[in-house]
């Protein structure tokens, strides 16, 4: 089941979705994250992506962001990076 991203997402939602995302990677599951509805997101959110990316690939399992939001996509991108590059598999749903 993916983690879904809320629409706003908070700083003070940081800890519930670092959680999420530990909890997946602790049962050594690959990791999907819902962003259909995301809208731009905060830098610590970004951050918390990237880690978990980047956790996911040391074990050998993937972060793949599911339907990303065009908000999502230039949260990233206005920072100088490139969501789709080697951190995340983007993938796009019906």
């Amino acid at each position: 089941m993916p983690i879904k991203l809320s629409e706003r997402p908070h700083p003070r939602d940081l800890p519930q979705a670092r959680s999420d995302l530990l909890a997946a990677l602790a049962a050594r599951a690959n990791l999907d994250v819902d962003a259909a509805d995301v809208g731009q997101l905060p830098l610590a959110w970004v951050q918390l992506l990237i880690a978990a990316a980047r956790s996911a690939r040391a074990q050998g399992l993937a972060l793949t962001i599911v339907n990303p939001s065009f908000a999502f996509l230039f949260s990233f991108e206005a920072l100088g990076l490139q969501p789709e590059s080697d951190l995340f598999t983007l993938e796009y749903t019906a």
